[in-house]
């Protein structure tokens, strides 16, 4: 029973009718609770990211440390695409490690698993300026020697 149109105009204030005590009767009231939303436990696109700390640089040095493959009877040149998901929580900790691309062989997907699981603590993410476990996408991404 209300017509949409270009004009902005002020309507009736939000009341809300509690029964009363009393009486058993409603009365009116003026307060009104709004509660924040509340955040999924654990976020997918927070408003800061999850940091490595010495950021992406400092990542992939990490990586090409600690990451030791076998590549005895592979094609020199060929690459291996590997896509580890896990969750980086309030604290910073490292946790949830899952392979969501395999790189074709186990070996290769427990190697990364492995050196994802002996991380230091990250930055945490943060929502709304609190800190918050977020889910961390960490492509590896290897090519075989040329011999």
């Amino acid at each position: 029973d209300k017509l949409t149109g270009t004009e902005n105009k002020v309507g009736d204030p939000f009341t809300s009718v509690y029964p009363s005590a009393e009486s058993g009767q409603s009365t009116p009231s003026s307060t009104t609770v709004i509660k924040e939303p509340e955040e999924p436990e654990v976020l997918a696109n927070p408003e800061i990211f999850p940091e490595f700390p010495g950021g992406k640089e400092a990542l992939l040095r990490f990586m090409h440390r600690n990451l030791r493959f076998d590549f005895d009877d592979m094609e020199p040149g060929s690459r291996i695409d590997i896509r580890c998901k896990f969750i980086v929580d309030k604290q910073g900790n490292v946790t949830g490690i899952e392979i969501i691309k395999s790189g074709g062989r186990a070996e290769f997907d427990k190697e990364v698993t492995r050196v994802v699981s002996k991380m230091p603590q990250w930055k945490p993410g943060v929502q709304r300026g609190k800190n918050i476990s977020a889910y961390f996408v960490l492509p590896v991404v290897v090519e075989v020697p040329e011999q």
